[in-house]
């Protein structure tokens, strides 16, 4: 994604990744990678193939902190999809020292087992109709949780534009926009 924003020719990063899972075509991280580069190329069909074949491989990713010793470790739970279904927090915290565990999460297999261990969660998962179910059932799971949870999963459908605006109009010294939900037509 760096390479992206920064303007790098991303299909050279591309044949490169495809040329490493000719070698490594077990490599989950790997597939991750690929998958990336080809939503950024806006290849949405290749992108979705290599991630599921990741995901196929494995659901969790680690991240180590840039700086170690770490002095956070931060379990992320994710959805699989494009750019836009998980806040890129990998991205926000990119150079610390904080190792992110980054768990794909379904109906089926909702949290990481074993659980790694973790000083706090973070659910990264964008509200989207698909995704109320799963957000719902992490509720319910993560109601109890012995460490913090960072953006709780039944707060998520509020940050929609039209339900945010709602929310936070009447609020002393924030300046909200009107925001209105309405049909293409």
């Amino acid at each position: 994604m760096r390479a992206s924003i920064e303007g790098q020719d991303l299909q050279a990063f591309a044949r490169a990744a495809l040329g490493n899972l000719n070698q490594f075509p077990q490599d989950a991280n790997l597939w991750m990678n690929l998958s990336t580069l080809m939503f950024s190329l806006g290849q949405r069909e290749s992108a979705f193939a290599s991630q599921n074949q990741g995901l196929l491989l494995q659901r969790n990713f680690e991240i180590p902190a840039l700086e170690e010793p770490s002095s956070f470790r931060m379990l992320m739970l994710m959805v699989p999809g494009d750019i836009a279904a998980n806040t890129p927090l990998d991205c926000l915290l990119e150079g610390s020292d904080i190792d992110l565990i980054c768990h794909y999460c379904a109906l089926d297999s909702l949290l990481p087992d074993p659980l790694p261990p973790h000083d706090a969660v973070f659910i990264a998962i964008s509200d989207a109709p698909e995704q109320r179910p799963l957000l719902t059932a992490l509720a319910t799971a993560l109601n109890d949780w012995p460490v913090r949870v960072l953006n709780r999963p039944q707060a998520i459908p509020n940050t929609q534009r039209d339900t945010a605006c709602q929310i936070l109009h009447d609020i002393p010294g924030v300046l909200m926009p009107t925001t209105d939900r309405i049909s293409r037509e």
